[in-house]
């Protein structure tokens, strides 16, 4: 096998260089720019134009009838991480304090 950077269609550092030849001698040009944007943008249209025309009664209805969906749903479209700081910038202090019955008295 040889190293990717012997391969005259792979950079020094091994990825594939642009306009590069498959095995017949034609380029290989990838996805069309712009392709994968423009499906999702055409999918959050067809979704915001359904949501429309049913309206936020198809989600009360998910929430009553499918619980763990509507969990789904919610989950994907809340920011994978969320980054926290004090007003100042600096980093935020949170201290858990577990109750019994009743909080202590001060």
């Amino acid at each position: 096998m040889t190293r990717a950077t012997d391969d005259p269609n792979r950079n020094p550092d091994g990825t594939f260089k642009k306009g590069r030849e498959d095995m017949r001698g034609g380029k290989l040009g990838g996805r069309p720019k712009g392709s994968r944007h423009r499906l999702s943008e055409s999918f959050l249209k067809a979704v915001a134009d359904d949501f429309e025309a049913h309206g936020v009664g198809v989600i009360a209805t998910l929430r009553k009838k499918h619980v763990e969906t509507y969990g789904r749903l919610i989950v994907s479209v809340l920011p994978k991480a969320v980054e926290l700081s004090g007003d100042d910038g600096s980093p935020l202090t949170i201290q858990i304090v577990k109750y019994a019955d009743d909080p202590p008295a001060e």
